[in-house]
Order: C-alpha cells, then structure tokens, then sequence
C-alpha cells in the first residue's frame, strides 16, 4: 500500500527552477543513497508560482510530496530538517504529513512522458496498453491536455498533461500505485484526484 508524505519547505518566496525534477531526485539521493537504485517511489513536481526564466517561487503552500510504499515511511521522514541544494538555491524540508490515497473516478497526472510516442493519438494508444497491463477497463477515458515538458541535464524531453475518467474504486488506486510512463522519480507519470470533467472530443483508444 502506498502513501503520500508531504513536507513543508522554506523559506517561503524563495526562486527555485521549474525544471526541478532531476535536482530533487540527485539532493533526495545523497542524503538517502539507497533511494537511488530504488524504483518503486514517485516525487511529485514542487507547487509554486512561475516567475519567468524557467523559475519558480515558493508560496506557503508549496510542498515536497513523496509517493511511497506504507512501510518505508521511517525512512523518508529522516528528510525533515534537512537542506536540499537545487543548484544555486538552498531549500529546508520542514514537518511532514501522511496522507492516504484517495480513490475517484477522474485523476490527472501533470506530466506524463513515454519513450517514442510524441503524438497525441500514439501516446493515447501507447497509455491504453500500460492500463491494459494494469487491468483497468477499456472503457475508461483518456484524455490528453497541455503538452509539457522537462529539462534532465541538457535534454529536453516531451510529454502530456493526462486525464483518466470513469475509473472504479480499485482502479483508480491501482493507477496512482502504479503511474504511467517513466520517470516517477522526476516528477512524471504520478496521478491525483482531479474535478475536471471529459471534454466531448475525449480519445478513448479501445473503449
């Protein structure tokens, strides 16, 4: 069963990249080394306001969200109190809180990115075979939104905003336990409940 962990950080107001989800992860790993051969956890983009220049400001509430199995808890709450480096910026991890997965029939993932399928219909077709591998209904809806993208190092890769609908209770834990695509670690491929409704030209791919 997996949980969400949820840090405060500080200071408040201060810039960090918006292309933060390599820096995270590389901090995260140096003061957890194990973490970095570990797959089975996701780090959910840093909430804040865009400042321009690829930046971003920390508001009050920004937070660090760490999706991981229930019983290693123990571990990644050793993170509070500690200071990551992102670059030329310092953030402290302050007090976290424990949040269980919530299931609902919609969720959006903010970035979700698979290797070879740049277009909108390949990339439904190519999520429609990992919720198959999932055991998810046919007839749950994808919908894809903004094209988005992540810079790792010097590259520049793309994806999609990405919407499911009509998923059951199990479903839809089992997609947020699982994710789509790669790159948890970096803030891609991670699922939260969401209040947007299917737009009438929705793809479904199979359904």
């Amino acid at each position: 069963m997996k949980i969400d962990v949820r840090f405060l950080i500080f200071p408040r107001g201060t810039p960090i990249p918006a292309d933060h989800g390599f820096p995270i992860y590389s901090a995260i790993s140096r003061i957890l080394p194990e973490w970095h051969e570990m797959e089975d956890f996701g780090i959910f983009p840093i909430n804040g306001i865009q400042i321009g220049n690829r930046m971003m400001a920390l508001t009050e509430e920004s937070r660090l969200t760490i999706r991981i199995e229930a019983e290693r808890i123990g571990e990644i709450l050793s993170l509070a109190g500690k200071s990551l480096g992102l670059g030329s910026t310092v953030i402290q991890i302050g007090v976290p809180t424990v949040h269980p997965l919530i299931p609902a029939d919609s969720l959006r993932c903010r970035l979700a990115t698979i290797k070879g399928f740049m277009e909108p219909s390949e990339f439904i077709g190519a999520v429609r075979r990992q919720l198959e591998s999932l055991e998810i209904s046919p007839s749950v809806l994808i919908e894809t939104g903004k094209i988005r993208d992540l810079m790792i190092h010097d590259k520049r890769v793309v994806g999609f905003e990405l919407f499911l609908h009509g998923l059951n209770e199990d479903e839809s834990i089992r997609v947020q336990e699982k994710g789509i695509g790669g790159r948890r670690k970096m803030g891609c491929g991670l699922f939260l409940p969401t209040q947007h409704r299917p737009h009438a030209n929705t793809e479904s791919v199979g359904g």
